[in-house]
């Protein structure tokens, strides 16, 4: 890359329950913001007592006021947007738009982005993403943002620049061991080998037995028990918040014994794939990172799974892969 001075950087990576970004100018402290994953038509927006709909991003998509950034139940008669084509569909452009706006920059040189790893290794769906990235956008009627350049790089290697950079003491023993890179997101469950600091491509993989259907048993656990559900939605809104509790006909239900159950049926199930994939090279891992939401959650399984590897964490899981996205384009 170029190395132009105050150059403006976005890293963006939009997931299925939240959008994190990481920005500012190359060479300066990167400002780093989370914003729900929920996206839809404006006149679809609920407004509580509390609430407004200055509380959200509004974009325009295909002329239309769009509430971008919101909690997804906020949202009324709006079904969400849980399937592998995810990027290709006006949900994905309104949280684009969104993380464009609150950059508060009206052009920005670089976004480096994510993909899951089975579709970072499309070329077409890289290239339909960038062009849809890349260009001037105009996200409201009056405000426009236009964007140089865009890199796409597969989720968990966000990770892992994030991980080296972090940890500095580590970086030139990690750069020549056999990693695998773990990110159980909200609806994909992602890995990737690195060795001798480059991409395995044949070992990396994606899986949909992830976050969703884990907290999609947890709901049905607690409903079996307390004979009422509190619904996905508001249990993935209090794990991300890191609230373990939820509250069910006036009672307030502790979240943790049902998440360790679960994870118990649905870790192994993502680790499943996993292991198909890598079946063929039977060499061990000197170290495992785990990143991404469901971290904590699946470290337990991966353990036992890799006994004699060293797991590694991400500091602050949900934002690794863009604070990772940040430092390549810097």
């Amino acid at each position: 890359m170029s190395q132009g001075k105050q150059q403006f950087v976005a890293a963006i990576d939009i997931g299925y329950s939240a959008v994190k970004i990481a920005a500012g100018t190359k060479g300066n402290k990167m400002d780093v913001r989370t914003l729900p994953a929920g996206a839809g038509p404006l006149d679809l927006l609920s407004k509580g007592i509390s609430q407004q709909q200055d509380d959200c991003c509004v974009v325009h998509i295909d002329n239309k006021p769009w509430a971008a950034g919101v909690e997804p139940y906020r949202l009324q008669g709006w079904a969400r947007a849980l399937f592998a084509n995810y990027p290709a569909t006006p949900e994905y452009k309104a949280l684009y738009y969104a993380s464009l706006l609150v950059c508060e920059s009206d052009k920005i040189d670089y976004v480096v982005t994510g993909l899951p790893v089975a579709q970072a290794k499309d070329p077409e769906r890289v290239a339909e993403l960038r062009k849809m990235m890349v260009g001037k956008h105009e996200i409201t009627p009056k405000r426009t943002v236009e964007v140089a350049e865009v890199y796409v790089l597969p989720q968990p290697v966000g990770a892992w620049l994030d991980y080296l950079g972090q940890n500095n003491a580590n970086a030139a023993t990690l750069e020549h061991a056999r990693v695998l890179i773990l990110d159980p997101g909200f609806f994909s469950f992602d890995w990737v080998v690195i060795e001798e600091g480059e991409l395995r491509n044949t070992q990396t993989g994606t899986s949909t037995a992830a976050m969703s259907a884990l907290i999609e048993a947890v709901d049905s656990e607690i409903k079996l028990e307390f004979g009422g559900a509190p619904g996905r939605d508001k249990i993935e809104r209090a794990m991300r918040d890191g609230r373990m509790s939820v509250t069910v006909h006036g009672k307030e239900v502790d979240l943790e014994p049902y998440v360790i159950a679960a994870a118990d049926v649905t870790a192994p199930q993502a680790l499943a794939a996993m292991q198909q994939n890598l079946r063929t090279d039977a060499r061990p891992f000197d170290a495992v990172l785990l990143t991404g939401g469901g971290a904590n959650i699946y470290a337990p399984s991966v353990q036992k799974l890799f006994p004699k590897a060293q797991l590694l964490k991400s500091k602050e899981t949900v934002h690794a892969n863009a604070r990772g996205f940040w430092s390549f384009a810097q």
